[in-house]
């Protein structure tokens, strides 16, 4: 008696879940992307935060809270991205993440220099009061 051997198919039971829509390693390598733009982002923030702050805070310290944000956004991009590249290296950072790392640095470096005007404005009004 010859017996032909079936290809094995998927067959859906109560027991067996769903094949996932993409596998456990491209969950993990997206995580680690993620994790990497962010703290690539965090370094290039924090390395070009002093830079943004010297110059702009003479201006950002008239606006109010949302123009200094769009002011920082709008230069931010210009000291970014000359001092990107050093950290692309250090972090081993893939080039086809350059455009994330800057995006998320810029947004970062809004938030810090945000934080430094408050601080600013808060410390004038206090040696006004004095």
């Amino acid at each position: 008696m010859k017996t032909t051997a079936k290809p094995m198919q998927y067959v859906k039971s109560a027991r067996t879940p769903n094949p996932p829509s993409e596998g456990l390693l491209d969950r993990l390598f997206a995580w680690l992307d993620i994790s990497l733009v962010r703290q690539a982002a965090g370094e290039l923030a924090r390395e070009c935060h002093n830079a943004v702050w010297e110059a702009t805070n003479e201006e950002v310290c008239g606006m109010s809270r949302d123009e200094a944000r769009g002011y920082i956004r709008a230069f931010a991009p210009e000291v970014l991205f000359r001092e990107v590249d050093p950290v692309l290296q250090r972090r081993r950072a893939g080039e086809s993440l350059r455009q994330q790392i800057l995006a998320e640095a810029t947004e970062q470096l809004v938030e810090l220099v945000v934080k430094d005007i408050s601080r600013f404005k808060l410390r004038r009004s206090i040696g006004r009061a004095a």
